[in-house]
């Protein structure tokens, strides 16, 4: 688990989200192996199914193993700050 310090705030540009200019700031809340990453809302705990609730979920990966985020590393300590620089989110039309 891991925890933002800015919201999702995006510019839509067709069928494309991308993140503005402030760069998010993660804060580790425990020890692991980074793999799984989920993008919800501060008041939605992310536990419960919905089918109504705005969550984006994707795998983290490294330059050598690609995932839908990519990380310099995938080790995570307590404490430990991550900045994301850039974020793109493509929702593919139906």
């Amino acid at each position: 688990n891991g925890i933002a310090g800015a919201p999702l705030h995006g510019i839509a540009n067709g069928n494309v989200i991308s993140k503005t200019v402030d760069p998010w700031i993660l804060r580790a809340v425990a020890t692991g192996t980074a793999g799984w990453f989920r993008i919800r809302k501060q008041n939605d705990d992310g536990t419960t199914a919905s089918l109504s609730a705005f969550r984006i979920d994707g795998t983290i990966g490294t330059t050598d193993d690609p995932g839908d985020m990519t990380w310099d590393t995938l080790a995570v300590i307590t404490g430990q700050f991550f900045t994301i620089d850039a974020f793109v989110y493509s929702i593919v039309p139906v």
